[in-house]
């Protein structure tokens, strides 16, 4: 006899004590809310696509402190976001102003005024590495992030600037 077909529990009516089934290792139990939950709801919605998390504490802030050019660069270079470290890269390499303007179809002088604005206004840092490997645009993570792990040197980098309004 195979070790899944071993029986471990018995279920038995309360009221009558019949024996009216069993359970065997690796039989999964399904209790009558998981399957009014499963109705309703759907785990882990749209798993295979890329997501960033964006905070709800800074939306406001983003909305009333920044412009509409601004604030659409900023949509446009969320998928450079990388996880763990918030730095912008386009299939894996670090990018710089002009290859966001290549990659974003617009003129370098433009997209290099509003690199210029949001990182004056903290939204952007450029890293300090000493690996130029490591030098370019890291995104704040207290407003848009991906992934649950952050190098410590990318959040450092925005903590005094009043971007984190929930710590």
């Amino acid at each position: 006899m195979e070790n899944k077909d071993k029986v471990i529990q018995y279920r038995v009516d309360a009221e009558t004590g019949e024996c009216v089934g069993d359970i065997c290792e690796g039989d999964k139990i399904v209790r009558k809310k998981q399957t009014e939950y499963q109705l309703h709801m759907v785990r882990s919605f749209d798993a295979h696509s890329k997501y960033t998390k964006i905070y709800e504490s800074s939306c406001y802030g983003v909305k009333i402190e920044l412009t509409k050019a601004e604030i659409e660069l900023i949509e446009q270079i969320t998928p450079f976001i990388s996880y763990g470290d918030n730095y912008l890269r386009f299939c894996g390499k670090m990018v710089d102003g002009q290859e966001i303007a290549n990659i974003l179809d617009r003129s370098y002088e433009t997209v290099r005024k509003l690199l210029a604005s949001l990182i004056k206004k903290h939204i952007l840092s450029i890293g300090e590495e000493t690996d130029l490997s490591k030098r370019g645009f890291i995104f704040n993570p207290y407003i848009r992030a991906k992934g649950n792990v952050m190098e410590k040197k990318s959040i450092d980098c925005f903590t005094k600037y009043g971007w984190n309004y929930d710590s």
